[in-house]
């Protein structure tokens, strides 16, 4: 199971009806989220490489020594960049490939995947837009699957989320605090801040919380307001929560690539979420999300996990 970590790793850990049973291990990048949710499992790091020749050697000597030790029949994996050298020395040593693209991409391909799947013997893609880009891919459908919307209590409660990014988000913390502050936005529960370099004063906080119980808060919460992750709105939506969100930005310096927040813009077209461009909107996104019902169908594909499990069945 391979990955590196954020979200890429929270669509791998999604396809534990996959692995449970199996003989595994995990091969990602380490930072605290890793180490957390990866604590009970036979897990390697390597170098995450950011483009740097360097670290790229690194990470392939790295791969290549996991590689001759554990000698795995499958990988899986779910990008990006990192992994590659984990992909192309096993399928040089006889590994079979297994490629979900991730949740992101509704019509762009990721470089990592244009890599990976001339390597892949399964290329999976959760949006259908995405099977043009793919010679031989599979559709799936989203790991990620919709849940019926709840209903709302009279007074909702609201949680921040900011994901894993090393980058700061300040320029969310501090609006929502501000506005808290001010009583602009009511039943504000907390939030997970990450790396923000903002810390509120107007609501309770955490850094990052155990991966356990950030899931628990996305279950207690009525609307979360995050970043525009593919795990935190994946996560959120999966549990019929209301979503709003609020693009991270590069002039900002939020991201370090220029986002077209392709996933955002698709999810709020087909009205599953609430996007909001200007943080000062914030207020009116949260309104907007207590009247909206989104859509909601019952998943008509198999999914990714019931795929690739009889993938590896047939082999």
């Amino acid at each position: 199971m391979v990955s590196t970590t954020g979200g890429h790793l929270v669509q791998i850990l999604m396809l534990k009806k996959v692995y449970e049973d199996l003989d595994r291990y995990f091969v990602t990048v380490r930072d605290d989220f890793s180490e957390r949710v990866l604590d009970k499992e036979r897990a390697y790091y390597v170098t995450q490489i950011l483009r740097d020749p360097v670290k790229l050697l690194l990470n392939d000597m790295q791969s290549y020594r996991i590689l001759r030790k554990e000698r795995p029949d499958v990988i899986i994996t779910t990008g990006a960049g990192d992994v590659f050298p984990t992909c192309f020395l096993g399928k040089m040593q006889d590994c079979r490939i297994v490629f979900l693209e991730t949740f992101a991409r509704v019509s762009e391909p990721s470089m990592v995947g244009r890599l990976l799947n001339p390597l892949a013997d399964l290329t999976l893609v959760q949006w259908k837009p995405m099977l043009q880009h793919y010679k031989n891919a599979q559709y799936s459908g989203p790991i990620y699957e919709a849940a019926e919307t709840q209903e709302l209590p009279d007074e909702p409660k609201v949680f921040v989320v900011t994901g894993t990014h090393t980058a700061s988000f300040h320029r969310l913390v501090k609006s929502v605090d501000e506005l808290v502050g001010e009583g602009e936005i009511a039943g504000l529960s907390g939030a997970q801040i990450g790396h923000s370099t903002h810390e509120p004063k107007n609501f309770p906080w955490s850094r990052f919380l155990p991966y356990e119980e950030f899931l628990e808060q996305l279950r207690a919460n009525d609307i979360i307001l995050t970043h525009d992750g593919a795990s935190s709105i994946g996560l959120a939506l999966s549990f019929g929560k209301r979503v709003v969100v609020v693009p991270r930005r590069r002039e900002f310096r939020e991201v370090e690539y220029a986002s077209k927040q392709n996933l955002a813009r698709h999810l709020a077209s087909e009205g599953l979420v609430v996007l909001v461009e200007d943080v000062l909107d914030i207020p009116a996104g949260l309104a907007k999300a207590k009247e909206m019902k989104p859509p909601r169908e019952t998943r008509k594909e198999k999914g990714p996990a019931y795929i690739i499990k009889e993938f590896l069945e047939n082999l």
